[in-house]
């Protein structure tokens, strides 16, 4: 099979920040360096049915030396909805090399299955 470079892996670079699993707590998620990738990140948030009150905010973060972080500006998700689901989203602005995920929980027992992938475009490939 012949890969071109319309082909996704091609174009794009995506990893899990936030891997799967159920938590308990907020969550910094691992990073994505993205030295050789557009400025627009993509956020893809999957989540499990949250019980009672819990909702999440996913907002992403960015860093020069991969171990400072601070937000990047209007870079968050938010979820309310008790049924399960997948929330996309993309945002611009980034203005450093490494970028992570980071969640929030609010409620009175928290208690979320959740993952988040953060991806861009190649610059070149």
């Amino acid at each position: 099979m012949s890969v071109s470079s319309g082909d996704i892996g091609n174009l794009y670079t995506f990893g899990a920040s936030i891997h799967p699993q159920n938590y308990v707590a907020d969550r910094n998620g691992d990073s994505l360096d993205c030295q050789d990738l557009s400025e627009e990140i993509t956020v893809i948030v999957q989540h499990g049915v949250l019980e009672g009150d819990t909702s999440i905010i996913v907002e992403l973060e960015e860093s020069s030396d991969d171990t400072t972080f601070t937000d990047i500006s209007g870079a968050a998700t938010a979820t309310t909805t008790t049924d399960s689901g997948i929330t996309y989203a993309t945002f611009s602005g980034r203005a450093q090399r490494y970028v992570r995920a980071v969640a929030n929980f609010s409620g009175s027992s928290i208690d979320a299955f959740l993952a988040v992938s953060i991806g861009a475009k190649k610059k070149s490939f």
